[in-house]
């Protein structure tokens, strides 16, 4: 018979495992499926150390494992995301460790340098957290960049700056512009 790669032992732990969660079964059925699990991770990733897929999954593992991540799962994360570093999906879940650490200013280089490889999400997200923090000088011009490529959030919370600013008629002609846009 032949062996089962550890491909297909991983698609069949994930399985078993997620299964065991919704069930909620007992820690000495959970601990021994993760343990498996985790190792069958582990070695995919030595034998490819670049499988993204992989990474990001036994990221997720060791993330949901204790209540707040550990390093390793921030790092196999940085690993994915330098990857592709526009990846709207990995750039969420990396900020998503990092704000459960508290490495907010991580976090907003994530979407700093997400931002810079085109992705528009985290051209607004990084806009909104100026704006959250009353850095207007740097989110205004990150709002504009989402705006001009038509992110409707962007454009509403530019306007609503501008109009706090007292230019109203920009906020105006921008939110105009907008409605004219076809959808």
């Amino acid at each position: 018979m032949r062996e089962e790669t550890d491909r297909a032992k991983a698609v069949r732990l994930e399985r078993e495992y997620r299964d065991a969660l919704k069930a909620e079964a007992d820690y000495d059925i959970l601990d021994p499926l993760r343990g498996e699990l985790e190792e069958t991770y582990r070695r995919i990733v030595e034998i490819d150390p670049d499988d993204a897929n992989t990474l990001i999954e036994l990221a997720v593992l060791l993330s949901t494992d204790v209540q707040v991540p550990d390093g390793e799962s921030v790092e196999l994360l940085w690993r994915v995301f330098d990857m592709d570093r526009a990846d709207e999906d990995v750039c969420e879940s990396l900020v998503g460790l990092l704000e459960n650490l508290s490495e907010e200013e991580e976090a907003d280089e994530v979407y700093r340098l997400a931002s810079e490889a085109g992705n528009l999400q985290a051209t607004f997200e990084l806009a909104a957290r100026f704006d959250e923090r009353g850095d207007l000088e740097e989110a205004e011009p990150l709002y504009r960049r989402a705006a001009e490529a038509g992110n409707a959030h962007a454009v509403a919370n530019l306007a609503a700056l501008l109009e706090e600013r007292g230019d109203h008629e920009a906020a105006t002609a921008l939110r105009n512009a907008e409605g004219a846009r076809p959808s």
